[in-house]
């Protein structure tokens, strides 16, 4: 009986998970995963040998580069006089002085470049690496400033260091010029370590001599192209004057009323000559009175007839009055009248035995409307004519 009043135990309404195989794969992957890091921490850690050996390379490239940088600024320094000596002894040397500066200082840096010119100023050479003339050298008493083209319209007060570092030729190419050559190639080139920019080919330095000659070529072949197209211009014309003066010979042929159509024709073809002659002028004075404009607002003015032009000057002689200098005096002792001075000046504004005060007093006094001020006027004219007899 006992057996059979036991009941089951009570089951459960929830469904159990069940572990499938994504689980079981997962923790696989997780545990590949954790073990992934260790392997890569281990395979990453470099070996001390060899990083010493990589830093050593670095350096010593970087050493060799330098020593490369130096060799280029001895031998720049003596161009364009000097030049380096052929791969192949047996064919000639095409190579120019432009192209060895070009190629030696494209790995400059502006330091380098500056250290090139005081090398080159230091052998009694102009800065320029390309100019083959000496360095100007002021005399000893010199200022630390130098006075350029006195009298021209460039007119300048440059440093006497400044001007010594670039030759003294004066007429075509001025020092200036030089200095100016040179600032070109140095604006090319940058801070960034020349071990950073060994390797890239694409680097170019370009000379202002090549731009301005490059500049030239391309204004003459636009020139040469106007030329060209004003000629067919006036090929044009001319055909067309050919063509109305065949016309007019044969109405000239034609009889009958040719003679009248030929004085037409020619009286129409004076009129279109008239008509672009003066559509010439007017252009041309078109162009003279934009030019006074444009010289006008930038203001541009004919000097030599400013300095020609008669100015009326009159000098008169100034005449100074010159007053003397009195010293300043104070109020007598014992004075009531002391608190009216200041430095010697006696103020009478506020000073009631003026006459101005006492005479507005009087006329107040016999005004027939107040009859109470009559009074004290009397008592005070007695002091008046007191202070008037004394």
């Amino acid at each position: 009986m006992a057996s059979e009043t036991t009941k089951a135990p009570p089951k459960g309404i929830l469904k159990k998970p069940a572990t499938s195989s994504s689980d079981s794969a997962n923790a696989d992957g997780s545990a590949v995963a954790s073990a992934l890091p260790q392997r890569k921490r281990q395979a990453k850690t470099p070996d001390p040998r060899d990083v010493a050996i990589q830093h050593a390379k670095i350096i010593h490239d970087r050493r060799l580069l330098e020593e490369t940088i130096t060799d280029s600024i001895i031998l720049l320094a003596k161009l364009p006089n000097t030049l380096p000596p052929p791969p192949d002894p047996s064919s000639p040397s095409t190579t120019t002085p432009a192209d060895v500066f070009k190629s030696h200082v494209r790995l400059f840096q502006p330091s380098d470049y500056d250290d090139l010119i005081e090398e080159r100023n230091a052998l009694g050479l102009c800065g320029y690496a390309l100019c083959p003339r000496p360095r100007q050298q002021l005399r000893g008493g010199a200022g630390p400033y130098k006075i350029l083209n006195w009298g021209r319209a460039d007119f300048a007060i440059a440093p006497r260091a400044e001007v010594e570092r670039w030759c003294s030729f004066r007429p075509a190419a001025s020092s200036s010029s030089c200095a100016r050559r040179a600032m070109y190639v140095k604006v090319q080139l940058t801070e960034t370590a020349a071990v950073e920019r060994a390797g890239i080919d694409s680097i170019r330095i370009e000379l202002l001599e090549e731009v301005e000659e490059e500049q030239r070529q391309r204004q003459q072949l636009r020139e040469r192209e106007r030329e060209k197209e004003e000629n067919e211009k006036g090929g044009e014309k001319e055909n067309k004057q050919e063509g109305t003066e065949k016309e007019m010979q044969q109405q000239h042929e034609s009889g009958g009323d040719a003679d009248a159509d030929s004085d037409t024709a020619r009286q129409a073809a004076r009129d279109l000559e008239n008509l672009q002659l003066a559509e010439e002028t007017e252009r041309k004075q078109k162009a003279a009175k934009d030019a006074r404009d444009l010289a006008l607002e930038r203001g541009d003015t004919d000097t030599k007839k400013a300095a020609k032009r008669p100015v009326e000057v009159t000098i008169r002689e100034k005449r100074v009055v010159t007053m003397p200098v009195q010293e300043p005096s104070l109020a007598a002792p014992g004075s009531s009248d002391g608190h009216l001075v200041l430095d010697g000046y006696k103020t009478n504004k506020f000073n009631p035995k003026t006459p101005e005060a006492i005479s507005s007093r009087r006329t107040a006094a016999a005004t027939p409307a107040d009859t109470t001020t009559n009074a004290p006027v009397k008592e005070e004219e007695a002091p008046a004519d007191h202070d008037a007899h004394e």
